[in-house]
């Protein structure tokens, strides 16, 4: 693919304005994510993945995926808002065991005009995906981590413009 190593998504645009901002920072940026990843399999490949780099900075982006397979029935892979919360712990203090690492946690996003009223499963994700955003933020507190609001910002720009304008739209 074109984009690999880093990808389409945040993990490339954040390189890309770090190169903008501190053009003489030499800066490496490693994007270990793959898509249709749940916490559960965050949390197994993490040494190899994450701790073996000794990174400086992780950012964690989980949750979508999660909830997403509880809507289209996949019920081996849906991982519940209690057990992911229990994953999600587990993963970011052993990130902060094992490394030096400033950890940046993704709130959950999902790029849809759809309401949670919508009985479409566009709406039944936007009903089920404020749990998941609510358990981020609150690790987030919890462990001293950054926090982006990354679906907050992407529903301020669908006000402005279309949800395929904005980005590769969610399912």
């Amino acid at each position: 693919a074109a984009n690999r190593p880093l990808g389409e998504g945040y993990v490339r645009m954040v390189r890309d304005l770090i190169a903008a901002r501190y053009p003489a920072t030499q800066v490496t940026c490693i994007n270990t994510g793959i898509g249709s990843e749940t916490i559960r399999d965050i949390a197994a490949r993490l040494e190899p993945d994450v701790i073996a780099h000794e990174p400086d900075w992780v950012s964690i982006g989980s949750g979508v995926n999660d909830a997403w397979c509880h809507i289209i029935q996949r019920p081996g892979k849906a991982v519940s808002p209690e057990e992911y919360r229990t994953i999600y712990s587990g993963v970011i203090t052993t990130v902060q065991k094992r490394t030096k690492a400033n950890v940046v946690l993704i709130e959950p996003f999902f790029i849809s005009h759809e309401q949670a009223t919508s009985p479409s499963d566009r709406g039944k994700m936007m009903a089920m995906l404020p749990t998941y955003q609510k358990i981020v933020a609150q690790l987030a507190r919890k462990y001293k981590a950054r926090f982006v609001p990354l679906h907050r910002m992407f529903a301020e720009q669908l006000k402005h413009q279309r949800a395929d304008k904005i980005g590769r739209a969610h399912v």
